[in-house]
């Protein structure tokens, strides 16, 4: 470097340069101006993340119990984060699902869960009215209870006629819209403040039946950004698990549970990929198969187990793994209807 540059203040922090980078914020010395370099900038910034990438992601498929051991042990340098890795990856997972998602439901539609959904609710609805007629039939004429027990039916037939009518349009390939609106005839068959005492659930449930796709496209971008629950979900499962080993604490887990959770985003792309091929039963296949044989290789390698404490922990921690996903689907169902 030149005389002249060595005198150089640096443009970010105004340090004395002495040499190619400022020595208190690691900026360049050389001020760029030129689109070129910008380029430059944008390819280095790539091999950049390739460096730590080409380390990790291998490592994370094949030997996922070092790669955690070996992060929680102080090496990480040579290794993304498992936070920025997890983060990153279910970016990535969610915008490959919002075009290859759907290949994962029969004939790439929802029509198969609205109609089974449809199909239950009917079929409490008539097996409930069933109940109520019976036990209207006991009363007496001059019961107290027979005007609300007689409102209670008339409220059920109508929400059987409008299922039964969602059933139709969605065998028939039709729009559900019509068939969730109840008619004139239900509303005078019930009481002024009917419509004030349905449940929120219910209306939340009509409205996504009369737009499917819409409901989807909502349950998939509350996926995304709710995703990170899965970690406090799971975290004190894992700790009961090693609650005798004063050598392992939280953080541990939580390094598990990233590199874990990375490794099924990286799975679950792969699966859609398949499915969008017509490779549906190796799709599941895999999803069945290889989270067991993953968590297993990494349990040995990151807590230093014998097969046997990590071919229990593994059982219980899938057990542990399904119950996060119910809470986990049952919060963003929620949050997006």
């Amino acid at each position: 470097m030149s005389k002249n540059t060595e005198t150089k203040e640096c443009a970010n922090c105004s340090t004395p340069l002495s040499g190619t980078y400022c020595q208190n914020c690691g900026q360049l010395a050389h001020i760029h101006r030129s689109l070129w370099h910008m380029v430059e900038e944008l390819l280095h910034g790539i091999l950049h993340f390739d460096n730590k990438a080409w380390r990790t992601l291998p490592a994370l498929l094949i030997h996922p119990g070092r790669l955690t051991r070996e992060y929680i042990d102080g090496k990480r340098v040579r290794y993304m984060a498992p936070l920025i890795l997890f983060l990153f990856l279910n970016f990535v997972m969610f915008f490959v699902f919002s075009y290859l998602g759907s290949a994962l439901t029969p004939n790439g539609t929802v029509k198969p869960l609205i109609t089974g959904g449809i199909g239950n609710e009917l079929h409490n609805a008539q097996t409930r009215l069933a109940e109520l007629e019976a036990k209207r039939a006991t009363l007496p004429t001059n019961d107290n209870s027979l005007t609300a027990l007689t409102n209670e039916i008339s409220m059920l037939r109508a929400k059987q006629k409008d299922l039964e009518k969602a059933m139709a349009a969605a065998n028939s390939n039709g729009t559900l819209e019509d068939a969730v609106v109840p008619n004139n005839n239900s509303e005078k068959t019930t009481s002024p403040s009917s419509d004030n005492k349905k449940l929120w659930f219910e209306q939340a449930v009509s409205h996504a039946l009369q737009n499917p796709d819409l409901a989807l496209y909502k349950m998939k971008g509350t996926a995304s950004k709710f995703a990170f629950i899965l970690i406090p979900i799971s975290l004190p499962f894992m700790w009961l698990l090693f609650i005798r080993r004063r050598d392992i604490v939280l953080f541990d887990h939580s390094v598990f549970a990233l590199y874990s959770l990375s490794f099924m985003c990286l799975l679950m792309m792969l699966v859609a990929g398949l499915a969008r091929l017509g490779l549906s039963g190796w799709a599941w296949s895999l999803f069945l198969v290889v989270p067991p044989i993953h968590v297993f290789v990494q349990l040995r390698g990151a807590y230093q187990l014998r097969v046997w404490p990590a071919l229990w922990r593994t059982f219980a921690l899938l057990t542990i793994a399904a119950f996060a996903l119910c809470v986990y689907f049952l919060v963003i169902t929620w949050m997006s209807l």
